[in-house]
C-alpha cells in the first residue's frame, strides 16, 4: 500500500514537473519573444526617427529652392516688362515718325497738286 502511495505519488510529482518544465519553456519561449521584438521595434523607431529627420531636411530644401526659383522667376519677369516697355516706346516713337513723315508727304502732295491746278487754270 505504501509502495502504491509512494508510486502514485511519485506519478503525480512527474506529471507536476513535467507541466512546470512545460510552463518554464512557455515563459522562456515569450521572454525571448519579447526581447526580439523589443529589438525589432528599436531598430524601427530608430529607421523612422531617421526617415523623419530626411524629411525635414527635404522641407527645407525645398523651401530655399522655392525661394531662389520665386525670385529668379520675379526677376526674369521683371526683366521681360522692362523689355516689353523698351519695345513697346520704341515701336511707338518710329510710328510716331512715320505717321509724322507721312502726314508731310501728303501735305506736300496737296501743296504740289493745288499749284498744278492752279498753274493749269492760269495757262488756260
Amino acid at each position: 500500500m505504501i509502495d502504491e502511495k509512494i508510486n502514485k505519488t511519485l506519478s503525480e510529482l512527474e506529471a507536476n514537473l513535467r507541466n512546470v518544465e512545460s510552463a518554464r519553456k512557455q515563459v522562456e519561449s515569450t521572454v525571448n519573444s519579447y526581447e526580439g521584438l523589443k529589438d525589432v521595434t528599436a531598430n524601427y523607431v530608430k529607421n523612422l526617427s531617421s526617415i523623419e529627420n530626411n524629411l525635414k531636411e527635404l522641407i527645407k530644401a525645398i523651401g530655399k529652392d522655392y525661394e531662389k526659383t520665386t525670385t529668379s522667376c520675379n526677376s526674369l519677369i521683371s526683366k521681360i516688362n522692362d523689355a516689353v516697355d523698351d519695345i513697346k516706346d520704341g515701336v511707338s516713337s518710329q510710328i510716331e515718325n512715320f505717321h509724322k513723315k507721312f502726314m508731310y508727304i501728303i501735305i506736300c502732295n496737296v501743296i504740289v497738286w493745288v499749284t498744278m491746278l492752279i498753274l493749269f487754270f492760269i495757262n488756260k
